[in-house]
């Protein structure tokens, strides 16, 4: 049987009349909730699958893997200038040293060793001040994994940069002077390193960066104009060295070590603030 209109009733009235039916329906509908024990039973088992796959990961050979992982789909993420920046500082910094104007190689070396750390910090807090770090921590792998993958991949490029600043500027046959040169770009790279990250704990990345690299670039301007107190500098014992440096592992130890723990929690948390 064919239902019969008035002829006055337009489909926006029916619309209207089914949408009343659908909304009287629903509110008569009843979300039945399960009970306690239900609850907590789902609860017992959530809990066990996340003890599951957290010690899954517990070994510190998987750990390290997923790391290395990370770091290496990290490279892409770090913006290209970088890499060109560092490399054309060492070049036009040891152009210059060799031409003695202003200073010699070593001296070069000892002023950019912790340059390429300290620019790839602005990288790697990038996430951090533009305020994306938690959505990072929503990812598998957590905001303090992203940062210490990250801070790997600086360093490591600052270390594989320095190195062959070494071989350039050292016989490799000639043990005692390859030691020395080595010793000369390790002490600020370590120092430096580790006071920057002590800033960039309290402060923007960017505003780390900056602070840092402005108080070194014057240091070693104030040292290259008084070559008394640059040959002082370069010329520091052994002991001395060994004492910088150790406190400048130290320094850096402190931050990154609360990165590696946030890094093995499953969940992520991490303690610096999502937006500075």
């Amino acid at each position: 049987m064919t239902e019969r209109r008035h002829p006055d009733e337009g489909p926006e009235d029916r619309l209207d009349e089914d949408d009343l039916d659908i909304r009287r329906f629903l509110q008569k509908y009843e979300v039945k909730y399960p009970d306690a024990r239900e609850v907590d039973r789902t609860v017992e088992a959530v809990k066990l699958h996340m003890r599951l796959d957290v010690s899954r990961e517990r070994g510190a050979g998987r750990r390290l893997l997923r790391l290395l992982r990370l770091a290496v789909s990290e490279v892409s993420i770090v913006h290209p200038s970088y890499w060109m920046v560092s490399l054309a500082l060492y070049l036009i910094g040891f152009l210059v040293g060799e031409g003695g104007l202003p200073a010699s190689p070593a001296q070069t070396l000892f002023i950019l060793s912790p340059m390429p750390f300290l620019l790839g910090m602005a990288e790697v807090f990038r996430s951090r001040d533009e305020g994306m770090l938690e959505l990072e921590m929503s990812t598998p792998f957590n905001g303090a994994s992203v940062l210490l993958a990250r801070l790997s991949i600086v360093g490591v490029y600052t270390i594989l940069l320095n190195s062959l600043a070494v071989l350039w500027l050292a016989d490799s046959s000639n043990f005692s002077r390859l030691m020395g040169i080595t010793v000369l770009w390790l002490t600020p790279f370590t120092l430096l390193s580790g006071l920057a990250l002590l800033a960039a704990s309290r402060w923007r990345g960017s505003t780390a960066v900056l602070v840092t690299m402005t108080v070194w670039v014057g240091f070693c301007l104030v040292a290259v104009m008084s070559p008394p107190l640059m040959r002082s500098l370069l010329s520091v014992s052994a002991v001395s060295s060994l004492l910088l440096m150790i406190a400048g592992i130290l320094l850096a130890a402190g931050q990154v070590r609360g990165l590696i723990r946030q890094a093995s929690e499953w969940e992520g948390g991490y303690g610096f603030e999502a937006d500075h």
